[in-house]
């Protein structure tokens, strides 16, 4: 497999031939313009990781990492999550008693950073 890079962010993977005509990137269907052959990079034979998108992460030359866009979302999508349960703290002051429904809603959320889509493709819970 091959991996293509422009300055640390992550292009293409795959299998198919690349070329650079006039500053643009080809590659199967796709082309990228603002990949140009002088700031790219080009590996052979990566393993990414098991749960690899473009998105997620960014390659250095030697290892992945969380890319800073990943990054971001998941912490914006984790403020919201804390959002919807600071508006249901209420539930659980202690002269009431949750409903299961109750308690399962705000345990879903806690969950949510769990989820296989999360940051990009989150279930949210409906509220009871």
């Amino acid at each position: 497999m091959k991996l293509i890079t422009n300055e640390d962010n992550i292009v293409y993977y795959g299998d198919a031939e690349h070329s650079f005509v006039d500053g643009v990137l080809f590659c199967e269907d796709s082309y990228w313009t603002d990949c140009k052959e002088e700031t790219a990079s080009v590996y052979t034979d990566v393993t990414v990781p098991d749960d690899f998108n473009v998105f997620k992460y960014d390659y250095n030359g030697s290892s992945f990492l969380l890319s800073e866009q990943y990054l971001s979302l998941a912490k914006e999508k984790r403020a919201e999550r804390n959002d919807l349960l600071t508006e249901t703290d209420w539930w659980a002051v202690s002269d009431r008693t949750m409903t299961q429904a109750q308690t399962d809603y705000r345990q879903a959320l806690r969950d949510v950073p769990e989820q296989d889509g999360f940051p990009t493709d989150i279930t949210w819970p409906t509220k009871p």
